[in-house]
């Protein structure tokens, strides 16, 4: 085994004496619920065949961080690693935590699990309806994993970790309004709000771009009953509406998709290629002010 590994899962179906005693000596992230790999995934010498554009979920249960603090989002600090052992050997990974502290509950980690869920079940129907020609949209499927030996307070961290995208990141679009142009990803928002009865909109979809796929990963979910469901970049329903007023119809959206029935710029809502945060969350004008009262309310709710 690779002396470079630091995380390693506890549910090693061919654990051996010396692997349980390295799982006692090293930190380890431990990867739960995740399904076995598919026929159609294929490797040599541990890499993947290349007529698939990457795996989507984690596969490997060994994992080594390399760079720390790598990228950050509005809430996560992203660490930039590797799997070690199992079919995604030596491919590289990414470890997401809050930058407000270390979580020990995956309960914490439930927004974005919800998000993904509710995201997924809305791009295999567009998948389905071919609704952009034979190029499919994949989603990545975040997992919570966790160290395997505790902090000094006997805690073991829990972080969000899946495959990291290789070759050029893009957003496509965001959950303020913004878009690159990319007539897909416009069609695909368009379409959840369409297909959830007009109460949900997918949107600040970024990924990758490959020849026969997309795929994506923290996706927005707004919902138009306000209920902030999916967490503080569900905007609500003046979200929503916001999003439609910049929409333009391109390429693939359908004449008989629904829209909102009179949608109109938000003066709180500026159109930004980053994730808005809520418009609901304290009456603060200063955007530092604001962030703090945000990261605030995020502690609280993980107590």
């Amino acid at each position: 085994m690779d002396a470079s590994i630091q995380h390693i899962g506890t549910r090693d179906p061919c654990s051996t004496a010396a692997i349980n005693e390295r799982k006692r000596k090293l930190g380890v992230i431990d990867l739960t619920n995740e399904r076995k790999r598919g026929p159609e995934y294929s490797t040599k010498n541990g890499k993947r065949a290349r007529h698939t554009p990457q795996e989507t979920r984690n596969l490997s249960p060994f994992a080594s961080t390399d760079v720390t603090k790598w990228e950050e989002g509005a809430f996560k600090w992203v660490h930039k690693g590797h799997y070690v052992g199992g079919p995604q050997n030596g491919e590289h990974c990414v470890h997401k935590e809050f930058k407000t502290g270390s979580v020990y509950e995956n309960s914490c980690f439930d927004t974005d699990l919800i998000t993904v869920s509710k995201a997924r079940e809305v791009i295999d129907v567009f998948n389905a309806g071919k609704c952009c020609g034979n190029k499919e949209i994949l989603l990545n499927q975040p997992a919570v994993w966790q160290e395997f030996i505790p902090d000094s307070e006997g805690k073991h961290k829990k972080y969000l970790v899946e495959p990291m995208l290789e070759g050029e990141f893009l957003k496509f679009n965001s959950n303020s309004g913004y878009t690159n142009g990319a007539d897909v990803m416009q069609a695909l928002s368009h379409f959840s709000y369409h297909h959830t009865g007009r109460r949900h909109l997918l949107c600040d979809l970024q990924g990758g771009h490959y020849n026969d796929a997309y795929i994506l990963t923290d996706p927005v979910i707004m919902s138009s009953d306000n209920s902030k469901k999916y967490g503080p970049t569900d905007l609500g329903s003046e979200g929503i509406d916001n999003f439609f007023a910049r929409h333009r119809c391109g390429l693939f959206c359908r004449s008989q998709w629904r829209t909102p029935r009179c949608p109109r710029i938000s003066e709180k809502i500026t159109c930004t290629t980053g994730s808005s945060m809520s418009l609901t969350i304290g009456t603060v004008k200063s955007e530092a002010a604001r962030r703090t009262r945000l990261a605030a309310a995020i502690i609280a709710s993980r107590r």
